[in-house]
This record gives C-alpha cells, structure tokens and sequence, in this order.
C-alpha cells in the first residue's frame, strides 16, 4: 500500500482510526475515496468529513510481465505512448536504480530517486507517481528516465560478506515502469511498460555520476539527443532497449515505498560571492545544506566547462593537512575520498544555459566556480543552492529563552533533516554517507520529536533492516555495504528496538513494533550468546 490515509490517530502521521481487516479481501490497485458522518443519539445525522483517500499500489505479482531495463553503456531511457479520452485516473509506478531522474512531457517527476535504498537483492521500492493531469489526449506523450549509479555504484558500496551478491544484479543502472490509467468505465489499461517493446536508450548527457565525486555532463549531447529518436538531431544515437537477462537485474520483491521521498524544500540564493584568484569564484550560502547547485542562464561557450566543487568550511589556521591557510579558499580535507565535484560541459545556446545535477547530491556551505574559459563571469542570481533531503515534515518549533539552546536545536534539526536520505545515514559530506545503525539509535527519539517519522521509520524498520538479519544478528551498517561486521555492536543493533520504541512512544504507532517483535527477541538471544561467549 502507497498513499496517506486521512483522519487522526495517536498524533500527526500515526495509525490512522479505520482499519482495514488484515482477513479481509486485497483491495485491488487503484485509488479508494471515503467520506464520514456519524448518527448522534436524537437521530440526526452529521455533514459528511472531508474527503479522505487511500491509493493500493501494485503488488510483487503485477509487476509479471514488465521487465528491467538496463546496460552498461547507456543511461537514458525514452518512450512514447497515447492517452485514451476520459481517463478518470492516471499512475507512474517506477523504480529506477540507483539514483533517477524522470521527465514526463518535459514536467521533471522527482528529485533524486524514485526508489529508496535497500538491498536490491531483497526488496526493491517503487514510486507511486499521479501524472493525470500531465498527460495529452490526442497526441503523443513522452516519458523520459535518466539513470545514474546512486547507492548501486559497486565500487563505492561494495556489497559485504553474507549478503546475496547475485540476487543484487550484475547492471547497475536499471528502470522498472509501468503507467496505468483507470477509465470512466472502471476498466484499467496500461498506457506503457518497460516490456512494451516501444523503450529506447542512449549514452545520455550525463558523462559520469557518483554519489561521492559528483556528476559530469555535457549539454551538448543533451541537445542531439532530444527527448528521443522522434525528435533527435541524431536519431542514430538511440537504440531498441532490450529487457535484461535473469541474473542481469535485482532480484528484490517489488515494494510500494510507502514513506515521503526525497523533496526539494528550500532554494538559497548566496550571501556573498568572492574572486580571490583568476577564473575562480567562491559562493557562500550562508547555512550548511544537502543538496546540489543549479547554475541559472549561463552564457557560456560550446565545449567549455564550469566546475563546481562543494565544501563546508573555507581554509583556516591549525588545519592539520594545510601548512599555510588561504581564508579565501575552501576546505576540502574532511571530505576524505571523495572529490564532491560537478562540471558542466557547455552547448553555447544563445539564450543562456540551465542546469542542476540530478543524479548525486553533496554536503555544504561554500561552492567553488571554476569558470576555465568558458567566458562566464558568475553573478549571484546566476547560482540557487537546492536543499533535498526525503519529505518529512517538521512537527516540534522549540523556542528557547537562551540563544544557545536555540542554536543547538537549529542544528540538530538541520543535521538530522540533512541525513534522512531515504534512510538514516552518518553524514552527507564525506566519502560514507552509509546507514550506520548507531546513528539511528542514538538519534532515533530526537528524531521522532522532531519530524513526522512515523511512515519513514516504518519502511526502515521493516524494508531495509529486517532483511538484513541472519539468524537474530544484525550488521552495524544497512544496507550491509562497505564497512562494519554481522553480528553488530550492540549498541549499533539497538537501533531496531530503539526506533520502534520512539515510533509507538512518540505516535502511538503499535504496529511496527508488531512487525519487528520476532526480530527484536531473536536479537536478544542473540546479544546474550554474545555476552556468554
């Protein structure tokens, strides 16, 4: 099930008073509308409440059918498809792996991803996009899905010993699609699917992507590219895409993602912006973010390149790896690895050029521009820091009679907000940026008072960390990728306890505590032959 249902519950966002009995029927796929009155005891009968509904996703066995898209050298996939006259509904469910971007008649459908981070071998969560009212009757409607490594970036995020390394597939940038329109006669058709026979694909624009280093692309393949052959200047850049092989894509069940997805909620424009050397500029947005940098009608020439590399805090003095600190210049040391660098390729189109990296995202308060000799000269206006982070809503505005108190909980709201990237992770700057569980567990209460968490941590809890349990132990990072061991430390396995303790103490949410209890005693047993042996 993906959707909200409206109405009350123990607080904002927890269980809502209606029911659905477990024994009864599954509902089929499509979208429930209620209204409610009640019978007072003199007989009279209240005005109905608002409308409330609830959407019934797909489920794993009506994905049968509709295949994985995928490959090595392209990453974009295009398709074209009709709308019939009077359809009353109309749904996008895709899951592009690792990170994608989707573009429907030109309208940009998301922001990041469309499926949050699991193990793919496991559990693979799909959105649920309403693209009714973007849909054209009468003439073709275009659907375009750009594909970059995210958190399936094998070299990054190597996938750790007693995992199922086969199941998670051997490409790593994959789409599963299928758009499903409901009809004024209660018939549902399926408008398109990635089987249909009618995808393309091409090497797109994006040259490079990582979730670490940033992404490359260059505009002047955006340009011959089109949005497909049907409008490419060179149409021989696309090809049939042709569904991948078994063992090709993950094996993951096909889950809803019922939990807020990754949202824009803040466009800054720099505070100040500074030329201490030749070519170089260096903006400062005045508040540490998560996000990426859109660069805003630039006149800038074919073939040349901006660059743009993201920092938290400029050079000074007693930096251990800086001998003699340039307070001008940004500091890069504590991203370790990873280079947290963009560079646009420029097409030279006479109205100005566009662009925001849509397939990574950085940790940051100052931006470098290296305008090489592409003949830009930055303004303010030319640069709007984007702050993304997965769409839970602020609950607690906490005021404090002292300005430290206050500062302290600015900060800590921005820097749980700033790691709630489909999961809770440890950082978003520096070459990790994993889902460590103490992290959780530490922060799991905070992070409960301070936000809706309620729908986040019930997917967390049920699709990303119970999967990941071996006979009761759990790994000290889920995903288990890159670092830590099976069975944890302790106080790194707590997080499955703690979390759902917050989220029934904080929401009144029983549920996930239900869900996760089996786990949570054989996590248990497990610490306790640890502690014996």
């Amino acid at each position: 099930v993906a959707g909200r249902l409206g109405g009350g519950g123990a607080g904002p966002g927890s269980q809502p008073r209606m029911r659905y009995p477990p024994d009864a029927p599954r509902l089929e796929p499509g979208t429930y509308v209620w209204q409610v009155a009640t019978r007072e005891a003199d007989g009279r009968i209240s005005p109905p409440s608002a409308p409330s509904a609830l959407h019934v996703a797909l489920g794993h066995g009506e994905w049968d059918g509709v295949p994985w898209l995928g490959s090595a050298s392209k990453n974009v996939y295009s398709t074209t498809f009709d709308c019939p006259a009077g359809a009353v509904t109309s749904v996008l469910y895709i899951c592009g792996l690792g990170y994608s971007r989707v573009e429907l008649n030109g309208h940009v459908l998301n922001t990041l991803t469309t499926a949050p981070w699991t193990q793919y071998a496991y559990v693979n969560g799909f959105s649920t996009l309403d693209v009714k009212d973007l849909l054209l009757v009468g003439e073709p409607n275009r659907l375009v899905v750009s594909l970059g490594r995210g958190w399936r970036d094998r070299t990054a995020f190597r996938i750790l010993k007693g995992d199922d390394v086969a199941s998670d597939g051997k490409v790593e940038r994959v789409v599963r699609a299928k758009l499903v329109a409901t009809l004024s006669t209660g018939d549902s058709v399926a408008l398109s699917h990635t089987g249909d026979g009618k995808w393309h694909a091409a090497a797109g624009p994006t040259t490079a992507d990582s979730v670490y280093n940033g992404e490359e692309y260059d505009a002047r393949v955006a340009e011959r590219l089109g949005d497909g052959p049907h409008n490419a200047i060179s149409p021989e850049l696309w090809s049939k895409a042709a569904p991948l092989d078994e063992g090709d894509a993950p094996a993951g069940v096909m889950t809803a993602w019922a939990a807020p997805a990754v949202t824009v909620t803040d466009s800054i424009a720099p505070v100040a912006l500074t030329n201490p050397r030749k070519g170089l500029y260096v903006a400062d947005f005045g508040r540490r973010l998560t996000g990426v940098v859109r660069l805003n009608r630039m006149i800038c020439k074919e073939g040349t390149r901006v660059i743009l590399r993201h920092a938290e805090i400029m050079q000074h003095a007693g930096l251990p790896d800086v001998k003699t600190a340039d307070p001008a210049m940004i500091y890069v040391g504590e991203l370790r690895g990873a280079r947290a660098t963009d560079v646009y390729t420029c097409s030279g189109r006479a109205g100005g050029e566009t662009w925001q990296p849509s397939l990574t995202y950085h940790g940051f308060r100052f931006v470098e521009i290296n305008v090489t000799n592409s003949g830009v000269r930055p303004a303010a206006a030319m640069l709007t820091a984007l702050h993304f982070h997965s769409g839970v809503a602020l609950r607690t505005h906490a005021h404090f009679n002292s300005t430290t108190l206050n500062r302290m909980q600015h900060l800590a709201v921005s820097a749980q907000q700033s790691n709630l990237q489909t999961i809770p992770t440890d950082c978003d700057q520096r070459d990790e940026r994993l889902g460590w569980m103490g992290d959780a567990s530490l922060s799991s209460e905070s992070m409960a008072l301070n936000f809706e968490m309620a729908p986040f941590f019930s997917w967390w809890v049920r699709h990303v960390v119970l999967p990941e349990q071996r006979a009761g132990a759990l790994p000290d990072v889920v995903p288990f990728v890159r670092y830590g061991g099976r069975p944890a430390d302790v106080s790194w396995s707590a997080a499955l306890p703690s979390v759902a303790h917050a989220v029934c103490d904080v929401y009144g949410d029983t549920e996930t505590y239900r869900e996760a209890a089996s786990a949570i005693a054989a996590l248990v047993d497990e610490v306790g032959v640890e502690a014996r042996a």
